[in-house]
């Protein structure tokens, strides 16, 4: 029978690669086309942008980081709904992160065994998200690179989404990360009862007019795919570089209500992401 409770992790080597968009507009194509209960969370604490993609009216004073810091014993759907923000969109409620200072002095304030204890935290979180709540899906925009609060997020994932720019040395850095990190984090997941990882292609050159170059470009892309199958790892979707959205991401800084990142080109690009990993990871979206 097809699982249809996920947790899915949207994650880079470094910021700017796009997982916060490409994570919203997930969050939207699963609560808005198919209907589903999602909580999108901001777990990027170094560097949170979600409250600039995805505003709400009578926003919660409590944070990502305060239900980390709730004590074991405590967690109980009394204490975890005030965490939760509801969006102008239905069946979509978000978490989020604090501030940029104040998530960069909370991941220097913690120790490793603090982050294992953390880890205990997500779990009980996640069961009461699922369970509980009645969530169906829960989509974390994960801290970009290695850190602890990432690992963390990567564990508790069934489907991680590592969103990949094509440069040599952001592709050199994945590859390291989905070779090495990746495999060190699947191997202590095995209480999931599925877990899985792919590349998103974002924020590829296209040049009109230019075919040879576009050519180019794509053997580039289709040279490190093969090398990514020596890992049985697949690239799902290929996202192109879009000026004219690149100009509107700007623009959410000037007026975050008229502009949006949630657009038709990515709405129709999600489907075929989610019709690959229904058909192949016996997943039910």
């Amino acid at each position: 029978m097809k699982q249809n409770k996920i947790i899915f992790v949207f994650h880079s080597f470094k910021g700017g690669s796009g997982k916060t968009i490409l994570a919203v507009n997930l969050a939207y194509y699963l609560s808005q086309t198919q209907h589903k209960k999602v909580l999108l969370i901001d777990g990027d604490i170094g560097a949170p942008s979600l409250k600039n993609y995805l505003t709400v009216q009578n926003k919660s004073q409590l944070t990502w980081t305060d239900l980390l810091e709730l004590d074991i014993d405590s967690i109980a759907p009394t204490t975890i709904l005030p965490h939760i923000n509801s969006t102008k969109f239905s069946n979509l409620d978000v978490i989020y992160s604090p501030s940029p200072q104040l998530g960069k002095k909370f991941l220097s304030s913690k120790s490793t065994t603090w982050w294992s204890d953390a880890m205990k935290v997500l779990f009980k979180s996640r069961d009461i998200f699922l369970n509980d709540l009645g969530y169906d899906y829960i989509i974390i925009d994960n801290q970009s690179g290695i850190m602890f609060n990432s690992i963390n997020n990567l564990v508790l994932a069934n489907i991680t989404f590592l969103v990949v720019r094509p440069s040599r040395y952001e592709i050199e850095s994945n590859l390291d990360i989905l070779t090495n990190v990746y495999q060190t984090v699947k191997s202590v997941s095995s209480h999931l009862w599925y877990k899985n990882e792919y590349v998103l292609w974002n924020q590829i050159p296209f040049h009109p007019g230019l075919d040879d170059v576009n050519r180019d470009i794509e053997i580039v892309l289709e040279t490190w795919e093969r090398e990514l199958q020596n890992y049985s790892i697949k690239a799902l979707c290929k996202f192109p570089f879009l000026l004219n959205f690149a100009s509107d991401v700007i623009k959410l800084d000037e007026d975050p209500i008229k502009s949006s990142i949630i657009t038709d080109f990515f709405q129709e690009k999600i489907p075929q992401i989610c019709n690959y990993i229904d058909a192949n990871d016996n997943i039910e979206f």
